[in-house]
């Protein structure tokens, strides 16, 4: 049997990713391919793709009412967010599938992971482009996602600084070509 390589975890091993918190994230496209617009001079204009981004990041608070979204910029071929995991954010009951319950009986709901909200967006997007495509299960985003676990109100600023500068700064950005 074929040995794949062990796939490294970006993620900080011993954080709760349900705790409240912010989180900034980048989220690159399949093969950098560029889907969502283009910078010119040192502003970003969103195409068809990219203002459904933008509309599945609106989205979010709706799935998951405790999550603030935050500053954000839709980028030619990836995308920056912060979100704000608020306290008391939940999804899905646990165990829904093996819970036995008694009518009436609604099972315990748990804590909204960051991967799930990530997943959620990913999923909507990818479902909204393909259809207009007509190229049902291609992949749209790269598989994983960068995150970066806010520590203070500096780490925080310093963050919406990058966000805001970053299409004035594409031609430099690594992500470019």
């Amino acid at each position: 049997m074929e040995q794949f390589p062990q796939r490294r975890s970006i993620r900080l091993p011993e954080f709760d990713y349900s705790k409240a918190n912010y989180y900034f994230i980048t989220i690159r496209t399949d093969q950098k391919t560029h889907l969502f617009g283009q910078i010119m001079g040192s502003k970003m204009y969103l195409n068809d793709f990219g203002r459904i981004v933008q509309d599945q990041w609106f989205n979010i608070p709706k799935r998951f009412p405790n999550v603030k979204i935050e500053k954000f910029v839709v980028m030619p071929n990836h995308f920056h967010g912060i979100i704000h995991v608020r306290r008391g954010a939940v999804s899905a009951p646990v165990g829904i599938n093996n819970v036995q319950r008694t009518g009436g009986e609604t099972p315990p709901l748990r804590p909204t992971l960051l991967g799930n909200i990530v997943a959620y967006f990913k999923y909507n997007f990818t479902k909204q482009i393909n259809i207009l495509r007509q190229t049902p299960g291609a992949p749209v985003w790269q598989r994983n996602y960068y995150e970066h676990v806010v520590r203070d109100d500096e780490d925080y600023y310093r963050i919406v600084e990058y966000i805001q500068i970053n299409p004035a700064k594409w031609q430099f950005d690594r992500n470019y070509k």
